[in-house]
């Protein structure tokens, strides 16, 4: 039983609206080390609410890490932690290997599979559960309207607002079912911008009668399906908000919008606080004291968290806050702790097999009287992009996995760069790319290669599908929806027999609206 609010003191009520960060810092390492002592000592002296478990480096995205670090913790605090974690899938995974790595969530809806999505959650939730994770920031609810989205993208389950809401449904279902608390993000939607809101404030054009056809959808839809939490997006939505006051500011979107019109009571939370689009005059405190006006419930990654704590103090002792605001916000909090399953979960990396299965039904053709299978022992160049940079670590090398993968079933494989004008010309051309529309003239030379190639030729879009859009039409084109650890293998399988099942879950720029078939409807869920 969770302690009786009205005892509490003010201190102890706002302590309980931060979720600070912690895991940035390698496993073993002194500054790991400083770092849990420290949020250890903030937890136990200011009474914090909850942790969000971020980790910067591999060995602190280990299962026996985490689950070390959420012990020590939990044994600090007074009241017992919400420990919330990013653990989407794809790219978006803080625990990694051991523990099972799904994909994208638009991978997951390529599969036409609405039970399927649902056991992929459970899995993933009661992994979670096992390491003492007991919120997930996710399923996205976000609607991919945008095709340069340079921070959604795979992350939604799609372009359609109705294939969006069935799998946030399923979803939701799957950790519920594992005891693990959910939260719908990025509300009103970030599915419709180009700007990146770790990097910039993004503006969001939509007036409320589009906005209730297409990104309220999903959020709707989770909402009835009993979504714990909802995280609002940092972004401005002059549509519903004529000011122009970012949504986390906003008392018309927070408030007006999410609260009473949308009818949500649970918990609502910021995106990370240490965000560039989080920035306003004043400083982290400022920012902390502009959400809980504008009705937010719980900061999420505030900067200097004892510093906010001492401003939110100040601030109701100006008149800028109302006590009984942030002691119902603590109580949304507490009630969502009290509902929290306290089942033990199952050791991480225990669902390879079903990890496997998702991203094998995911691969797709961009058409499907248009594909490649290999013949036995015929050669095959692999020619690819550079592997971008900035997305290097937890991602699988494709041209080298699967390049590797196909000789093991008897072909002589060659590799080369896109670029490369000195390779072999009697081979089966696979062309890789790898997010080719993020950079300059890279989209214009995958043209080229398909021109210039033969009739045996065929393009992986290994990460975003939009990459298809530089494909000229009868080329065929296959989708995975991200580069995580096994998908070489699937690549392989579905070369071999030119078969792949998935089925595009978004429109692609110059071509008609297409639609995921759901293999189980919403109804046959509930």
């Amino acid at each position: 039983m969770m302690p009786d609010l009205e005892d509490w003191s003010i201190e102890r009520v706002v302590g309980q609206l931060l979720s600070i960060s912690v895991g940035h810092h390698d496993d073993g390492s002194a500054e790991q080390a400083d770092t849990v002592e420290e949020v250890e000592r903030l937890v136990a002296e200011h009474h914090i609410g909850g942790v969000c478990y971020f980790p910067s480096g591999p060995e602190g995205a280990r299962p026996q890490t985490i689950e070390r670090i959420v012990e020590r913790l939990q044994a600090a605090a007074k009241t017992p932690l919400l420990i919330s974690i990013d653990q989407e899938g794809g790219l978006v995974t803080r625990m990694r290997e051991p523990a099972t790595r799904w994909p994208s969530a638009m991978a997951q809806a390529a599969g036409g599979d609405l039970e399927a999505v649902r056991r992929y959650a459970r899995a993933a939730g009661s992994e979670l559960a096992a390491v003492g994770v007991n919120h997930v920031f996710a399923p996205v609810a976000d609607v991919n309207i945008e095709p340069a989205n340079p921070v959604i993208g795979l992350r939604s389950a799609g372009s359609s607002p109705a294939l969006v809401a069935s799998f946030v449904t399923a979803a939701l279902q799957g950790y519920a079912e594992a005891g693990i608390a959910t939260c719908l993000k990025h509300f009103p939607g970030h599915g419709n911008t180009s700007i990146d809101s770790h990097v910039g404030l993004p503006t969001i054009d939509v007036d409320p009668t589009r906005w209730y056809q297409e990104e309220a959808l999903p959020f709707l839809a989770g909402i009835d399906a009993g979504a714990d939490a909802v995280l609002i997006g940092h972004l401005r939505a002059p549509g519903l908000d004529p000011t122009g006051m970012p949504a986390t500011f906003s008392r018309a979107i927070v408030t007006g919008l999410l609260r009473e019109e949308l009818g949500f009571d649970g918990v609502i939370v910021t995106d990370a606080l240490d965000m560039a689009a989080a920035e306003i005059p004043g400083g982290p405190g400022a920012a902390c004291v502009a959400a809980l006006a504008a009705g937010i419930d719980q900061l999420l990654m505030p900067r200097d968290p004892a510093a906010c704590i001492r401003e939110i103090l100040d601030a109701l002792q100006r008149g800028e806050l109302a006590e009984a605001d942030l002691r119902a916000s603590a109580a949304r909090i507490l009630a969502l702790k009290e509902r929290l399953g306290a089942g033990s979960g199952t050791p991480p990396g225990d669902h390879a097999a079903l990890a496997a299965d998702a991203i094998s039904r995911a691969l797709t053709w961009r058409e499907e009287e248009c594909h490649l299978a290999l013949a036995p022992g015929e050669p095959v160049l692999l020619l690819s992009d550079p592997m971008p940079p900035s997305v290097g670590r937890g991602v699988e090398d494709v041209p080298v996995e699967l390049a590797a993968h196909l000789a093991e079933r008897g072909h002589q494989v060659s590799a080369a760069g896109l670029e490369s004008t000195d390779v072999a010309t009697d081979a089966a051309t696979i062309l890789i790319t790898r997010d080719a529309w993020r950079v300059a003239g890279l989209a214009e030379a995958v043209r080229e290669r398909c021109q210039e190639a033969g009739s045996r030729l065929c393009v992986i879009a290994a990460r975003s599908p939009y990459d298809a859009q530089f494909v000229p039409a009868g080329v065929p084109v296959l989708l995975c929806y991200g580069d995580i650890p096994g998908v070489s293998a699937a690549l392989a399988h579905a070369l071999a027999t030119g078969t792949a099942e998935g089925q595009l879950p978004v429109d692609l720029p110059g071509e008609a609206p297409g639609e995921v078939a759901w293999t189980a409807r919403i109804q046959d869920l509930t």
